[in-house]
């Protein structure tokens, strides 16, 4: 019962957060005008966070941009995203999570 609780918990606030993050994309003129625009906007914050993640690899100036809030552009970038393709990402969130619980130690790191 309660990962049942925690899980509804959790699907309302961050649905709570998506909304407000949806409308003020739309207030501000930059919600995605397509499907394939949703998708540009994500890829180009993946690839901010990636040049403030390696600057020394990146070749641009990396001086203004920060990881941590590039990661979370990512993840507001991708509630618009599916919000624009009408999918339930708190839900996904959930059930990945889940399935991940299941899944043994280690099995995608490095050796």
């Amino acid at each position: 019962m309660t990962d049942y609780c925690e899980n509804l918990k959790f699907k309302n606030a961050f649905r709570s957060l998506q909304d407000r993050v949806v409308q003020n994309s739309k207030n501000k003129g930059n919600y995605p005008k397509s499907k394939i625009e949703a998708y540009c906007d994500l890829m180009d914050e993946v690839e901010e966070f990636d040049d403030a993640y390696t600057p020394a690899l990146s070749e641009k100036d990396t001086k203004e941009l920060d990881p941590e809030t590039e990661l979370a552009d990512i993840v507001l970038t991708a509630m618009i995203k599916a919000d624009i393709n009408g999918w339930d990402l708190a839900g996904a969130i959930i059930n990945k999570h889940n399935f991940n619980l299941t899944r043994p130690k280690r099995h995608k790191r490095c050796k």
